[in-house]
């Protein structure tokens, strides 16, 4: 048995770490999915920095839009991007009831300690990407917390990021049981 799929069977799901145009316009996603037991995507802005100057996929897209902002041609690449993994990721999802099945985006590194902003962000992304097995992700700094408890108790689906040590686990760890109970 593949052991992506083994350590599925003790209840581990494998992320995918990475998300690129090759592996949605090839439809090269689905093999690791369905044959070696990814269950989620994850990304950040250096994957899609990478994915991006490493490969020609997004060429065309960026030179439609030399007259828009940066942060808005990388913010509508990603959401595409993230959009159509999670469509990929969907049967997974329906499969494991929603245990399983994400797509997931990180709000701006720059609203890291704006809490508002982070909250707000977080709501505009999810309701752009527009994909029950989207999940936005938010740092684990105090900020991020605040905002992922007040976005998952609104039902949005959270990824508390960047849990380096046992003292940055502990605060998120306390949001969730906090906010659990509110939404079952």
């Amino acid at each position: 048995m593949n052991p992506l799929r083994k350590l599925h069977g003790h209840g581990q799901s494998v992320w995918l770490d990475y998300i690129g145009r090759e592996l949605l316009d090839g439809l090269e996603l689905r093999r690791p999915i369905q044959d070696d037991g990814i269950m989620d995507v994850t990304s950040n802005p250096a994957i899609f920095e990478k994915s991006i100057s490493q490969n020609g996929y997004y060429a065309a897209n960026i030179v439609q839009s030399s007259d828009v902002p940066a942060a808005t041609v990388y913010e509508h690449l990603a959401r595409e991007d993230i959009r159509r993994a999670a469509t990929e990721l969907y049967p997974v999802y329906e499969t494991t009831r929603g245990r399983d099945g994400y797509a997931s985006l990180e709000v701006s590194p720059y609203l890291a300690h704006d809490t508002e902003g982070t909250m707000q962000e977080a709501r505009r992304l999810w309701a752009a990407l527009e994909q029950p097995n989207a999940m936005i992700k938010v740092p684990a700094t105090l900020v991020g917390i605040a905002a992922a408890e007040t976005r998952i108790a609104e039902g949005i689906n959270v990824n508390v990021s960047l849990l380096f040590s046992a003292a940055a686990y502990q605060p998120a760890t306390n949001a969730w049981l906090l906010i659990r109970p509110k939404c079952t």
